[in-house]
């Protein structure tokens, strides 16, 4: 039972060493094991307007790119349009859940600095209830990359084209 313990307080520790949150332009991201971040909540779902999600965040000094978001991160926020970068490769269940004003989603490939809006993605996977409620939503391209697209992804998208 002492060893079981002794076990379980490393996995406790060295999870808790691994995955490390902070704030950026009031989003909160969750750093992973090598330099790559994924978006864990916003700060204030209370802004609108449009979003441009980075590929690439600087912290202390250090450089992640963006690879996901995480389960819930925008639910019921008042963004009217997102632009994600080709560096998110998944999103999680109920990321975009609620978001009545959500017109379009649209993904953009960072080169030299400059973005160049694409009718393609590097998504793999969009969890379950994505995007569900986003009753504003008009226009979302799918990668042929895609893998998974959870149930419901886009269930009560009733602008959706």
């Amino acid at each position: 039972m002492k060893k079981l313990f002794s076990i379980l307080v490393v996995l406790i520790t060295t999870t808790c060493l691994w995955a490390a949150n902070f704030t950026l332009d009031n989003i909160i991201y969750r750093t992973g094991s090598d330099s790559t971040v994924q978006i864990y909540d916003v700060s204030n779902t209370s802004i609108s307007g449009e979003l441009i999600i980075p590929s690439q965040v600087v912290y202390n000094g250090t450089t992640y790119q963006v690879v996901g978001i995480l389960v819930e991160a925008f639910s019921y926020c008042s963004y009217t349009s997102i632009e994600l970068p080709n560096s998110i490769t998944s999103v999680a269940g109920g990321v975009f859940y609620g978001c009545d004003n959500l017109k379009k989603v649209e993904y953009y490939n960072a080169n030299n600095n400059t973005r160049v809006i694409e009718n393609n993605s590097s998504m793999e996977t969009i969890g379950d209830y994505a995007f569900y409620d986003c009753i504003s939503l008009e226009n979302i391209q799918l990668s042929g990359c895609l893998s998974y697209l959870g149930k419901y992804a886009f269930a009560n998208c009733s602008s959706l084209n």
